[in-house]
């Protein structure tokens, strides 16, 4: 979205899915994988309970009525020692999940603290960027204003010739100017720049 002359309107402009940056996609997904990992080994620490029941109904031809037959039980099995193997187990994929899980907040740390860090940077090249055209706009007025004083000989040549010299230098100024701020605009709307907030 741009404002008129180019300009961005502001930095959530530039707020995507953090899911487009291909590298905290990957990262995102092995520490999801690493959690499901680890919440299925410690479901093999728990019990185990089955319940399991049955009910019929027979009729019974000889003493010509029904005959109703039930049966329920519960099985409950625990584990009670496996040589430390869960345990490990558990603690190993404990030990990935948040080693991945620090990796991934690092990751978003990072591309928010580049993100702001372009986007300072945007504001001030814009900021300057108006100044400077303000400032050639104003030396522009004043070249037209030297010309038509040399022109009715009441200004000389080095007044105009300064005057013109300080409008290019200006001009040079704005296009340098806009310049930086396509680059950090460029920077901006690269996925990894972007964030969810």
């Amino acid at each position: 979205t741009y404002l008129s002359g180019n300009r961005f309107v502001s930095l959530e402009d530039f707020i995507f899915d953090m899911e487009d940056d291909p590298e905290y996609a990957a990262l995102k997904a092995d520490t999801e994988a690493a959690r499901l990992a680890l919440k299925s080994a410690k479901r093999e620490w728990l019990p185990s309970i089955n319940a399991s029941g049955y009910v019929s109904e027979l009729y019974n031809d000889f003493r010509d009525d029904f005959e109703y037959r039930d049966r329920f039980g519960i099985q409950v099995s625990v584990p009670l020692y496996d040589g430390g193997t869960r345990s490990s187990e558990v603690g190993r994929l404990n030990s990935r999940y948040r080693q991945l899980d620090q990796q991934l907040s690092a990751l978003e740390s990072d591309i928010r603290t580049e993100r702001n860090t372009y986007w300072e940077s945007y504001e001030v090249l814009s900021d300057s960027l108006s100044a400077s055209e303000d400032a050639r706009l104003n030396a522009e007025t004043y070249v037209n204003a030297t010309r038509r004083r040399f022109d009715l000989q009441a200004g000389t040549v080095d007044e105009l010739l300064n005057a013109e010299e300080r409008l290019v230098q200006l001009q040079i100024r704005s296009i340098n100017l806009e310049s930086e701020l396509l680059n950090t605009a460029i920077e901006l709307v690269r996925p990894e720049v972007f964030t969810v907030e």
